[in-house]
This record gives structure tokens, sequence and C-alpha cells, in this order.
């Protein structure tokens, strides 16, 4: 009914530990906050170990590393035949080879889960697990049986012997394919490994030595197993170290590990994930290989976070710099234009003549199996092509709408403007302005405004607006950073011209704005509605969301947040509201109560990486007077009101951990209090400040301290906008900000909806920012069958006034919805306006327990 989970599909993208309250546990996964150019340790020192040295080492060759294309090949639950191997072999063209064209001539197997169920990536694993894994790629020890390889080598047998699409034989490959296996993870919590060499001690994987005679037993067995397959057209080129960071006590044991693996006569591949701990010492640690993911396939608008196309630029700087080659990563089955749109641009910057890590050794995440059904799935066919076209070495297009845009600067330059009218007009929904900054120039702070000229209009409007507080603190240094502004387009006229405007704040060390940004326009970004009165506004929802695993006291109580008592024993103190993203964004408003000079908060938090609790990523304050503000960007004017100031660097003020010392920060102290401080440098005139930040992993917060007229604010109240996380998450469930938006989703993208059992009453209550003349209520859902989404039947429209009984201001039918691609839009009008405070939407049972109801957006106008 639904496609599988995304984050199952490439769970083993970031780095999981285990966060746990009373008996209960939930595994959390996050991408490293550090900055991949510097690295720092846990507790902000050094790594324990060292980066590799050299300039610019140059992405790795193919005869350096022994393949060029290598596929990455997971297992599934039923093992592929030889016939689902045949698209990875060769370019297929109507059932047969096209004359000459192989394309991968490398593949790693390997596996999120042994067939015991225990994850191999970062479970506890053991010789059991292992051995079944090489029962089903090789096939068991003297069975005969070739395993899910054995498929393989028959497939490009049947490829060699096949006509082609020319009518000649394809004739036998170039070269045999390269073959590498995964390696699971050694967990030190495993002192029960197995016997693996016969001496009659059991391997203890807390101990390097054990780990090494670990490795050593498995290379072995490896090559060994291959020998006595005799296959025809693969080899055995090596080992896949299933982790994607480089966590202390593989620091300690890498280097004989790898020894020990060598000794056998095959080779070691690391592939780490963007800013991975350790990326840069795979070298030193004694890999052979090492791939560096971008991991923008899995950052962006569609799972909620806000990488752009410019981390490709940054990954492929830094990876070349270290001496890495680049994966290529296809999300999902790439079934909308986004994902499809993404992988143009991971293959177009794989061209020499822009990032030129095509020329070097690369690795394929392909997704959701799109090779294998290539032959079934248009979309996926659509990819493939695309694909086998690259690995063949064409040089595809750019995908992005082509632009040139005029720059003009002021006097002073610290405001720069840019304005382009395009060939034709455009449903732009979105501008990214990639922001390269060397060190030397200084990071730029300030504001974007946005303002177009519609097709068959002759004025200019506002459409949008972006505050810069800060770099991205995981997107590196000053380089390749991107800020994206939101354009006004649901229903809206294309753009025939835009002109943008960057004026730089007076906190900016960069004293000018950036002239000749590269400015990329977005036709897949979600549309944006231009409805104002309910974007952004508070709301509650019936069913709400489940019990938070770590949440606010209890009512009746005194709030976390401004009770006074600041968390000095770790994360699980007990005194923090955990949110867990990967990516996500939280926002808590705090309201002042009236307008006041607002100096002065700390905001108390932890990290470390313990349990996937880092500190809190980008954090800001955005401030306003008339109403909150619940991001840093939006569509129209950017309000007159509004302010925003980034947070400082974390302070540490507490280290914890079971073995925690000064001498071993790193290794141990990876529990850590702080705070971070927000302060202007003068008073700022407010009402309600609101505490943004990103989430990678969990975010605590315990305390917010408010300084104001210059004294210290106790008992301040606060709204938690985006709802504390629960232990399990069921499906697409509502995080207190996906229906106020803006957002509206035209397909099946989950990180846009909030979704209920068809078979249950739901309703949505809508507290406005004020009491407004109201003349226009639109529910935005989704009808698409094939995921198992329903339309409502029916979506009924009440209004009230502060403290008053709510009336009926119409229902929608679907019959008449309005259509946005694959959203509907359920409309009631007033005419006249009526004066409304709040605004509530019900959506009655219509469908079976097995179907959804998916809300994406409320507008009011």
């Amino acid at each position: 009914m639904f496609e599988k989970s995304y984050a199952l599909a490439r769970s083993a993208l970031f780095v999981v530990g285990f966060l746990c309250a009373g008996l209960s546990c939930a595994c959390t996964q996050s991408e490293s906050t550090t900055d991949p150019a510097a690295a720092p340790g846990a507790d902000g020192g050094p790594h324990p170990w060292a980066a590799d040295a050299g300039a610019d080492l140059g992405y790795p060759s193919p005869e350096a590393a022994g393949f060029h294309h290598l596929a990455l090949v997971y297992k599934r639950a039923q093992d592929r035949r030889s016939s689902d191997f045949v698209p990875y072999v060769a370019w297929q063209k109507d059932g047969r080879p096209r004359a000459g064209q192989w394309l991968f001539d490398a593949f790693v197997f390997l596996a999120f889960k042994a067939p015991s169920g225990v994850a191999l990536d970062y479970g506890a694993s053991t010789q059991a697990d292992w051995e079944a894994l090489l029962d089903a790629w090789l096939g068991p020890r003297d069975s005969g049986a070739r395993g899910e390889i054995g498929a393989l080598d028959d497939a490009i047998s049947a490829t060699a012997a096949a006509t082609s699409d020319e009518g000649r034989i394809m004739g036998a490959p170039p070269g045999p394919r390269r073959i590498a296996l995964a390696m699971p993870w050694m967990n030190p919590e495993v002192t029960d490994f197995g016997d693996v060499d016969g001496d009659g001690t059991r391997e203890n994987l807390a101990r390097s030595e054990d780990r090494a005679r670990v490795a050593k037993w498995y290379a072995a067995q490896v090559r060994e197993r291959f020998r006595a397959r005799h296959y025809a057209h693969v080899e055995s080129w090596g080992l896949y170290f299933m982790r994607e960071d480089i966590v202390h006590e593989d620091a300690v044991s890498l280097p004989s590990v790898t020894r020990a693996v060598h000794g056998e006569g095959l080779r070691m591949l690391f592939i780490p994930y963007y800013a991975a701990p350790g990326w840069d010492a795979w070298r030193g640690l004694g890999f052979d290989v090492a791939i560096l993911q971008p991991s923008y396939a899995f950052r962006s608008w569609i799972d909620g976070g806000r990488v752009t196309r410019s981390r490709l630029a940054a990954a492929a700087d830094f990876a070349r710099t270290k001496g890495l080659g680049v994966e290529v990563e296809v999300r999902g089955t790439t079934s909308i234009p986004a994902e499809r749109t993404m992988l143009r641009q991971y293959l177009a910057d794989g061209a020499r003549a822009r990032r030129g890590y095509q020329q070097g050794a690369t690795v394929y995440f392909l997704g959701d199996d799109i090779v294998e059904k290539s032959t079934t799935d248009p979309d996926a066919h659509a990819a493939y092509e695309d694909l086998a076209a690259y690995v063949r070495g064409a040089t595809l297009a750019d995908p992005d709408p082509a632009s040139t845009f005029a720059w003009t600067a002021s006097q002073d330059g610290r405001t720069t403007s840019a304005q382009a009218r395009l060939a034709r007009p455009l449903d732009v929904r979105a501008l990214h302005i990639d922001l390269d900054e060397p060190p030397a120039s200084g990071t730029w702070l300030g504001t974007a405004h946005v303002r177009v000229r519609r097709a068959g209009s002759s004025s200019w409007e506002p459409a949008g607006w972006a505050l810069r507080t800060a770099p991205d603190r995981v997107s590196g240094t000053t380089r390749w950073q991107s800020l994206t502004i939101p354009l006004a387009s649901a229903g809206l006229a294309p753009i025939a011209e835009l002109a943008l405007d960057l004026v730089t704040a007076k906190s900016s060390p960069a004293a000018r704005a950036p002239m000749n940004a590269h400015i990329a326009l977005d036709s897949d970004f979600p549309p944006q509605s231009d409805a104002p009165l309910a974007r952004g506004a508070e709301y509650v929802t019936r069913p709400g969301p489940p019990a938070s695993m770590l949440p606010d006291s209890a009512p009746g109580t005194r709030p976390k947040l401004t009770d006074g008592l600041v968390s000095e024993g770790g994360w699980n103190s007990g005194r923090n509201i955990g949110w867990r993203g990967d990516p996500g964004e939280l926002a808590v408003v705090f309201d002042l109560g009236q307008v006041r000079a607002f100096t002065r908060a700390k905001i108390w938090t932890h990290g470390g990486s313990d349990a996937a609790v880092n500190w809190p990523l980008n954090p800001a304050l955005l401030l306003a007077i008339d109403a909150a503000r619940v991001a840093p960007n939006g569509i129209g004017a950017l309000p007159p009101d509004f302010a925003a100031l980034a947070g400082s660097e974390p302070v540490v003020t507490g280290k914890h951990g079971p073995h925690c010392t000064p001498a071993d920060a790193f290794a141990f102290c990876t529990n850590l209090d702080g705070y971070i401080d927000v302060a202007p440098p003068g008073p700022i005139r407010t009402r309600y400040v609101t505490v943004f930040t990103e989430a990678k992993g969990w975010v605590m917060l315990n305390e917010v301290q408010i300084e104001a007229d210059g004294m210290s604010m106790a008992n301040v109240p606060y709204t938690i906008r985006t709802f504390p996380s629960p232990e399990v998450a069921p499906d697409y469930m509502d995080n207190g900000r996906k229906l106020t938006d803006g957002t509206v989703a035209t397909s099946f993208i989950p990180a846009l909806l909030s979704g209920w059992s068809a078979a249950t009453n739901v309703q949505v209550d809508v507290n406005l920012t004020g009491a407004t003349p109201l003349q226009e209520v639109t529910v935005w859902s989704q009808s698409l069958g094939s995921y198992g989404i329903d339309p409502p039947a029916t979506v009924r429209i009440e209004v009230a006034g502060d403290g008053g009984t709510f009336s009926l201001l119409g229902e929608a039918k679907a019959a008449s919805a309005v259509v946005l691609e694959g959203a509907r839009g359920y409309r009631v009008r007033s005419t006249p306006p009526v004066p409304a405070r709040r605004v509530r939407i019900s959506v009655p049972a219509h469908s079976g327990a097995d179907r959804w109801t998916m809300l994406s957006e409320i507008d009011v106008r």
C-alpha cells in the first residue's frame, strides 16, 4: 500500500545511538554536526587521530581503486535471481543489452540486518550472524550452492551470450567484476562473539586483539569461499566496513583490523556519511579506498531538512582534497519530480567541467531497487536511463531552469541586487542562493528579499524573504553555503521576472553583500500558499499526538523550561524536554506579555553525542512584536517587526560518562551539559521570543533564561510549537507545525503530511493571530489511491470569536474540491467576510481503517 520508509531504505546514513527512558529504548540516528574541515571531538577538542595530510589528493582513480562504478546491493527478503541482476550488468534496451554497453564493474553486497534480526551496522552481531551472511551471498560451506553472487555471475554469463540490440553476440565483459562484502561492525559490547580460530577461547570484541582475530577469520572465509565457487566473471575485491563513521574503539583497533584483512589478500572500503567523525582519517586507519556520501538526497526539504544542491559542491570539494570519491545517491524510486531532479543534479555535477567526480571511483546507492524496477516502472526506467548514460561516460545536462541575473551594488556595497527576465514564464517556487564565501571574505549575514512580476501583470509584488543569522554548521566552512527563499506560488500565475535584494546586517562579519552569487530556480519545491491569516498559527488536533518520551511537566506543576532548574547531570537528568529529528526543526514561543527591551537569553541544553543527543544545530532566536514567528523565512514581504539573532557556540558547563576523565575527554565525556548564549549588541523591543533550532538526532532543552527590561524574567509562559517526540512515532504524525506552515503537498511526501486512519473522525482547531475578517478557508488534502489515501467525502468548517461558540461557515464536498496537481483543496467562502478568532476543521470518518486521511495545509484569508 505505502512505499517502504525511506529511513529504512537508508538508515545507515546516520549516526545511531540509543536513548533510554526507564525500561524502553528508542533508536535514533543523526548526521554529524561537525564541520568536516575541522572535525572536532565531542568536547570541542581534536580527535585522537590525525586527519590525512595533503592539500588536494584528488579523487581516487579507477586504476588505483580497482573499480570505477560500484553498485550497492542491499539484501532483501527474497534473494535476487540472475534476471534481477541483468540491468546492473549491461545497459538494456527493449529486453536486450546495448552492444558493448557494460555497466557496473563492481558491487558491494550488504545488509542492514542479519537473519536473526540483529542490526549489522550498529547492533551486537556475533559469529553466527556473520556466517549466515556468507551463506546467503556465497552459499553454505560444502553445499555446492553459489549464493546471490552466483546469481550475479550467471547474469553476466547470460548477458555475454545474449544477442545485443545490434544483432551481434554481446561477448565477455572487458574484465572480471569486483565484489566487496560487508563486514559488520564489531560492537565492543559483544564479549562472546564466538570462537573463530578454534583455540577454545571465544572472542571478546571489547579487546582490539580479538577484533583483529575476527577480521582475519572473516577475510579468510571470504577468500576461501570465493576460491571454492569458481565464478566465471566475478572476483573478490575485499571488504566493506559497514559502519559509516569512526568511534573511539574503531580508531584504536582499525589499524590492526585492516592489517589482518590485508594479510588475507583483500582490501578495505570505507563510505562515511557527510561530516562523519574520522571521515578524513581513512588512509591512516588502513582503508584502501574511501567514498564520501553527500547525504543531499536525504537532507533536503523532501525529508524536512534544509540541505540544497550546494551540498554536492561541498562534498566534492572535501572529498577531492582528502582523496575520497563521491557517492551518487538515488532517493526512493524517483517517483516525484523533486527526486528525479535531484538525481540529475548529482549526475550533472559529476561532469569533468563541473565537480569532476564522474572520472574517479564512484559508489552508487540505488534507492528502492530502481535498477531492478526499471523494466516495469516508468519513473525508475527514466532514472535508469540517466544512470546508465552517466556510467558509460556521458555528460548529463543541468536540470535546473536556466537564468541569467544582472547584478548591481549600492555605493557602500552593503546592499546588492540581482534581476532576471526569464526566457518564458515559470512556476518558480523557491530561490536557492549559493554563497561561495572563501574564508578571507568572511561570513555574510543579513536579509534576502524577492520581488516578482507574474505573467500577464505589469506590477511587482513581494514574493518571499529569508534571514541569514549564521552559517550552517553542518555544511562545513563558510564555503558552499546556501540560503533558501520560498516564494508564494500555490494557484498563482507563473513568474516572468524576478528581483533579489541582499541587505547586510550591522552585525555581519562581511561588510559587503554577496555579488554575483549563483541563484538557482526551483520549480520542484512544494507550492507555498499566500493566504496570510493562519500561516504559523498554533493549532490543536483530535486525535492528538501520542505521549512524548521526554515531555514537559504535567499540568498543574511548574513548566520545565521556566522552573529555574538547570540540568546538571547530563541529558538523562529527568529535567529535559526532548525532540528527535533526522532532519527536523523545532520552535518554542515565549510570550513576554507586553513589548519589552530584550537583552539576553541562555538556552540550557546538552550535547556530546551520547545516545545521539547533540547540541542544537544552528540555534537562533526569532523576535517579533505583533505575532510569534516560528521560521526564519517566509512568503510575501518581511514583517517589519521581525528580528533574528544567532546563538553562540555551546558553552560546556559539565561533562559526564562512565569513565569520563580530562585525559580522555573525547572517548568517554560524551554526555555534556551547557548553554547557548544569545545577546544582541543592544536592547531590542519585542514581545515574542521564539527559540528556533534544527535537530540532528536528539535535541534536549531544560531551561530558557530570558532577560528584558533590565531584569531576569520569571515564569514566562511559553507554547511548544513542535511536539516533543514520542517513544515510537506513528506513521505520518502531525508535529504541531505542518498544517499552518504554508506548504501544500501536491504529491506523496510524508514530511509534509499529517495522517490519520480514514476510519477516524478528525478535528483541527486553529487559533488565528487575532480577531480578523475572514472570507475564505481552504483545507488541503490528497487523493492518491495507490498510496492508500482517500479524499474526504466532506470537510466541515466552523468559526468562532474569542471564547465564543463555533458557528458553521460551510461544508466542502469532494466533488467540488480545488485541484492542484495531486492536492485537493476543500474551500468555503463567506460573503461578506465574518470576524473570527478561531477556525475549526472537521473531517468525518469516510473509509476503512486500512485507508488514510491526509492533510497538508489549512489556508485562511
